[in-house]
């Protein structure tokens, strides 16, 4: 049971992996097409290549916010509120604050 839960949890992972593998080479493409018609100076390309790059990779291959908006306020608070867990006690002005607020603030 466990190695069966293991081989679908790795399973899942890679198949995540791939999507957003391929939603970052279409947005890349798309980026360097749309730089190359605008005639954009090669040194700015790049840093506007390498910003993608890491903002892209960031980015969840979820719609989380669509996910969320379909969630009960309760629910979406508690989602948001474990999914960034780390983010919220990183931030000081979170502190002492209402959960709902946290939560509004992260998405």
């Amino acid at each position: 049971v466990v190695f069966g839960l293991l081989i679908g949890n790795i399973s899942t992972h890679l198949e995540s992996i791939d999507v957003k593998a391929a939603r970052l080479r279409i947005k890349m493409n798309e980026i360097r097409e749309y730089m190359a018609d605008r005639r954009i100076p090669k040194a700015l390309q790049v840093k506007v290549r390498r910003y993608y790059e890491h903002f892209l990779r960031c980015r969840s291959v979820f719609e989380e916010v669509s996910i969320l908006s379909e969630l009960s306020n309760a629910m979406r608070i508690k989602v948001v509120l474990l999914s960034y867990r780390e983010l919220a006690v990183s931030i000081t002005l979170f502190r002492n604050q209402d959960p709902s607020f946290i939560a509004a603030m992260i998405v």
